[in-house]
C-alpha cells in the first residue's frame, strides 16, 4: 500500500538523519512497528437475514460463509486473504486455536464459546483489498450477549463500517441508527447499503432510496451515496469497498502521531543546541526545575489517587446512572409497546438504549476526568518552571518546531518554557485519550453483562400481564430500579480501577516527557564538557539535522 510505504520509507529517513545526532527518537520504531502491522478492519453491519453473509461471499466468488445461520450461531468472522484455507477461534480470554475449513459450521453451532473467528482465504478478491480486513458480524436479532461482545469489540477496532438494511425495512430502523450514531461518537467512517432490492419493483426501491438518504442527511449529515445490492451483489460491495480509500484511512491512523513525533524531534534537537550554546548556570537551573516538576507531578499524582473516589468515582456513578435512566424512560411508550406485543424485541431495545446510553456516559465522563487531570498537572508544571527567566534554554526546551517557509508547517516557534507546558498537556492529552476507549469499552461490556437476567426477571413476572398501565408500572418500577441497583453496585470499584489507571497514565507521560528534556539536558552539557573544541561544528549538524527533518515533514506530513 502506497501510504504504508510512503510512512516507513520517511521513517527510515528520519532515521537515518537523527543516528548520527544521537538524540532519542522518541518512540518513532514503535509507531513503525504498529504502521507495519497495521489493518483497517471494515465490519459488516446490518439486522438478521438482512443479506450480510450472502453479499460477502458474493463478493468473495465462493459460498464461504453459512446463509442459513439462526441468531444463537452468529459470530464475528474476520475474512483476511492467506495463501492457505484455514480458520483460527478466538476465545473471550484471546486465546487462539486453529481449524481446518470442515469445521466452520461446528464452530458457528458453538457461537457462545468464542469472541469471534478469524477465516484465512486463499481469494483474491481478499488479496486485492488488503489492507482492509472485512468482518462479517452478527445480526442485530443476535442473543443480546453476542451482540454486545461483536459491537463493542469492532466499535473499537473496527476503522470504517458497512451498513446494510433490506429493502424490506424501508428505512433506517432504531437499532441500526443507535448503531450509526456510536461509530460517529468514537469518530469513525460509513457506507449505506439496501439489499435485496430484486424483491421489490424499481420505483419502490428508489422511494426507499431516498427516504434513507434523506435520514441519514437529516440525522448524521452523511451525504454518500446509498448503494443498491441485489442477491448478487459481490461487485456492488467490491465498488464500495475500493470507494472507500484506504490509502486515506490508513493515513488518517497515523498521521498526528507522526506529526507529534516531528515536533518532539525537533524539540530534542532544540534542547541539544541551546545547551551547547548556553551557560552551565542556565543547564543547571532548567534541570532543576525539571525535577521540582518532576516532584510535584508525583505529588499530585498520589492526591489524586487518594481521592479518586470522593473527587471523581462517587459523582461519576451518579452521572452515568442518571443518564442510562432518562434514556430508558425517554423510550418508555415504545418500550410498554414492545413488552405487550413482542418480548424478544422488548429485550433487544432496552438493551441498546442502556448499552448506547452507557457508551455515551462514560465516555463523556472520563474525557472531562481526563481534562481536568491534564490541566491541573499541567498547572502543576507551570507553577515550578515560570520563575525560569524568559531566554537562553528558558525559551527553548519543549518548544514546538516547525518550518521557517510559507508551508503549511508555519514558522518557527520560541515559546517561553512557562508557556510550553500547554504543548506538553496538548500531547499527554492526545495519547490518552487514544487509550480511553479501552476503558469504556471495558465498563459498558461489564456492565451490560448483567442486563439479559433483569429483562428475564422481568419477562417471568409479565406474563399474565399486558395492561399497558401494568407494563409501565413494571418498566419504572422494577426494570429500571434493578438497573440502578446493578449500575451501583457494579460501577464504583470499576471506575476506581479505571480512573486510578488514568491517572497513573497522565502522569507517566507528563514524567516521561520532563525526564526527557531533563536527561537531554544532562546529556548535551557533559557532551559540550567533553568536546568543547568540536562545539561549533556540532551545533551547525544539528542545524542541518533539523532544516533535513523539516524538509522531509513538510513532503511527507505536511503536505
Amino acid at each position: 500500500m502506497n501510504t504504508q510505504k510512503q510512512f516507513l520509507d520517511y521513517i527510515k529517513s528520519v532515521q537515518n538523519i537523527i543516528a548520527p545526532l544521537e538524540i532519542s527518537d522518541n518512540k518513532l520504531s514503535h509507531i513503525a512497528h504498529n504502521i507495519e502491522q497495521a489493518e483497517l478492519i471494515v465490519p459488516v453491519v446490518g439486522g438478521f437475514s438482512a443479506g450480510k453473509s450472502t453479499l460477502i461471499n458474493s463478493f468473495l466468488g465462493n459460498d464461504i460463509l453459512p446463509t442459513a445461520v439462526t441468531p444463537e450461531t452468529a459470530l464475528a468472522t474476520e475474512l483476511r486473504y492467506s495463501p492457505t484455507n484455514y480458520i483460527e477461534s478466538v476465545s473471550s480470554s484471546g486465546s487462539v486455536e486453529r481449524h481446518e475449513l470442515s469445521e466452520f459450521s461446528s464452530l458457528k453451532d458453538n457461537a457462545r464459546n468464542f469472541k469471534n473467528l478469524r477465516l484465512y482465504l486463499n481469494n483474491e478478491q481478499l488479496k486485492e483489498i488488503q489492507p482492509l480486513v472485512l468482518v462479517d458480524m452478527p445480526g442485530f436479532d443476535a442473543p443480546i450477549e453476542n451482540h454486545n461482545q461483536a459491537i463493542l469489540n469492532y466499535l473499537n477496532r473496527g476503522v470504517y463500517f458497512v451498513f446494510l438494511t433490506s429493502v424490506e425495512d424501508g428505512n433506517i430502523t432504531l437499532s441500526m441508527k443507535r448503531e450509526i450514531e456510536n461509530i460517529q461518537q468514537f469518530g469513525k467512517g460509513f457506507a449505506f447499503c439496501i439489499s435485496k432490492t430484486n424483491l421489490r419493483a424499481s420505483d419502490d426501491v428508489r422511494a426507499v432510496q431516498h427516504k434513507i438518504a434523506e435520514q441519514l442527511e437529516d440525522d448524521f449529515d452523511h451525504t454518500g451515496e446509498v448503494a443498491l445490492l441485489d442477491m448478487d451483489g459481490g461487485n456492488n460491495l467490491k465498488n464500495i469497498l475500493h470507494a472507500i480509500n484506504p490509502e486515506e484511512l490508513f493515513r488518517s491512523l497515523f498521521i498526528d502521531e507522526l506529526r507529534e513525533n516531528y515536533t518532539a524531534l525537533t524539540q530534542s534537537i532544540n534542547v541539544k543546541i541551546s545547551t551547547f550554546k548556553g551557560s552551565k548556570k542556565e543547564a543547571e537551573e532548567v534541570i532543576a526545575a525539571l525535577q521540582s516538576s518532576l516532584n510535584g507531578i508525583e505529588a499530585k499524582k498520589q492526591a489524586a489517587i487518594s481521592d479518586v473516589e470522593s473527587r471523581y468515582s462517587r459523582n461519576s456513578v451518579s452521572i452515568i446512572n442518571q443518564a442510562v435512566t432518562s434514556a430508558i424512560l425517554t423510550q418508555k411508550t415504545r418500550l410498554v409497546d414492545l413488552a405487550i406485543s413482542n418480548q424478544s424485541a422488548f429485550e433487544r431495545e432496552i438493551n441498546d438504549i442502556a448499552k448506547n446510553a452507557l457508551l455515551t456516559a462514560v465516555q463523556t465522563r472520563f474525557q472531562t476526568i481526563n481534562q481536568d487531570l491534564i490541566e491541573e498537572m499541567g498547572n502543576g508544571i507551570n507553577t515550578q518552571l515560570s520563575m525560569l527567566p524568559d531566554n537562553g534554554l528558558g525559551n527553548i526546551v519543549m518548544d514546538v518546531m516547525s518550518s521557517s517557509g510559507a508551508g503549511a508547517i508555519g514558522k518557527v516557534a520560541n515559546t517561553a518554557l512557562k508557556s510550553a507546558t500547554k504543548i506538553i498537556m496538548e500531547k499527554v492529552g492526545s495519547t490518552t485519550l487514544k487509550s480511553l476507549l479501552g476503558g469504556v469499552f471495558g465498563i459498558v461490556g461489564a456492565v451490560l453483562a448483567f442486563l439479559p437476567e433483569i429483562i428475564s426477571l422481568f419477562n417471568k413476572g409479565a406474563k399474565g400481564r399486558r395492561q399497558r398501565e401494568q407494563m409501565e408500572q413494571a418498566i419504572v418500577g422494577t426494570i429500571i430500579p434493578q438497573i440502578q441497583q446493578q449500575l451501583n453496585s457494579v460501577l464504583p470499584e470499576m471506575l476506581n480501577q479505571n480512573i486510578t489507571a488514568l491517572i497513573n497514565q497522565i502522569s507517566e507521560q507528563f514524567e516521561e516527557q520532563l525526564q526527557q528534556k531533563r536527561d537531554e539536558i544532562q546529556a548535551a552539557e557533559a557532551e559540550k564538557a567533553e568536546k568543547a573544541a568540536e562545539l561549533e561544528s556540532m551545533i551547525a549538524e544539528l542545524e542541518n539535522g533539523k532544516q533535513q527533518l523539516t524538509a522531509l515533514a513538510n513532503q511527507t506530513l505536511f503536505a
